[in-house]
């Protein structure tokens, strides 16, 4: 039987603005346990987001009815990658959970960091739409649940990064039945934002002591910070060490920076196009490998872009990774 599209009807976006141990659990014990409460309760988080930006209702759909299907072959799709200790220091560590979605053993995988602007779950808008897609295609899949990094108490940007690290750390120790050769790193907004990071020099996977993917594929990122809201997000980010300089991913690039494929769509309210343009001309100056496309149609958050100009962008980006990988 197919999982329902809709959750209860609860007012749980009012709990996506509280601490991740207090939301993000809350969401989960009302709408049901382990993975089907995970993307239900997401899927409530994405009520401003449907209103706001672009995700599209009909692919939700289709990837929660895939989702159902997925829980029929009966293999683990949720871990925790912190130990108890961990979380006993860091309590909103408790909500950082990896995904996990079975492709091939012998195809490589994308670790996706998920957009939300650090302050909410919303996995389902780009992470389970890639995972549908891309597993159908053989390759692996693991989305990974960060810190929702922007509350007083926790731990700022370099919280979510630490998070990504400790990911790729799990899955390279753990026997997963996946190629780890040759990965690619994704996200979508604030997510495609710690992507771009990855090739940065102070929090690039390098600097970071993780394995160096082979490409890095971005959603509407947040590459440089030019607009009020990037800027604003950078500066309740910087924290812990972290500078807002450290966070403009055009100015703190690496000269080993992986090959990188992002776009944005024409309609995109929130990470502005002059941004995007920043970070090309960066990465041409280095001479890295990229492609960045600006889209006619597409708002913020419209994850596969179907039935747009934009709709081509998930098979070119997987073209130019196995160029790379």
């Amino acid at each position: 039987m197919k999982l329902s599209y809709y959750p209860r009807v609860l007012p749980y976006t009012v709990l996506n603005f509280y601490p991740q141990f207090i939301g993000h659990n809350m969401n989960r014990f009302l709408n049901g346990p382990g993975v089907a409460g995970h993307f239900f309760s997401t899927l409530t988080d994405n009520v401003f987001m449907n209103l706001v930006f672009g995700v599209q209702h009909s692919e939700e759909k289709k990837s929660l009815d895939w989702l159902g299907d997925e829980f029929k072959k009966g293999y683990q799709m949720e871990y925790s990658i912190y130990s108890k200790e961990e979380i006993m220091k860091q309590p909103y560590k408790m909500g950082v959970k990896l995904y996990f979605f079975k492709g091939d053993p012998d195809k490589p995988f994308v670790l996706f960091c998920p957009p939300g602007a650090f302050l909410m779950d919303a996995n389902i808008c780009d992470g389970l739409h890639m995972a549908r897609e891309l597993t159908q295609q053989g390759y692996n899949f693991f989305i990974i649940n960060y810190s929702q990094c922007l509350f007083p108490l926790h731990g700022g940007f370099k919280s979510a990064r630490q998070d990504v690290s400790k990911a790729l750390e799990f899955i390279m120790n753990h026997d997963f039945p996946v190629n780890k050769e040759g990965y690619a790193i994704s996200g979508g907004s604030a997510g495609a934002w710690m992507s771009c990071l990855a090739g940065s020099k102070t929090l690039g996977c390098k600097a970071m002591g993780d394995p160096v993917p082979a490409a890095i594929i971005a959603l509407y990122p947040v590459a440089a910070l030019n607009s009020p809201i990037e800027k604003g997000l950078a500066f309740l980010s910087a924290r812990n060490g972290i500078t807002m300089a450290d966070l403009d991913p055009a100015k703190n690039l690496a000269d080993d920076c992986p090959p990188v494929y992002y776009w944005r769509g024409g309609q995109d309210i929130l990470v502005s196009e002059q941004s995007q343009i920043e970070f090309d001309e960066a990465l041409t100056a280095k001479g890295i490998p990229h492609i960045y496309r600006q889209f006619k149609q597409g708002k913020h958050g419209c994850g596969l872009c179907t039935g747009m100009d934009g709709e081509i962008w998930l098979s070119e980006a997987v073209e130019f990774w196995e160029k790379y990988r």
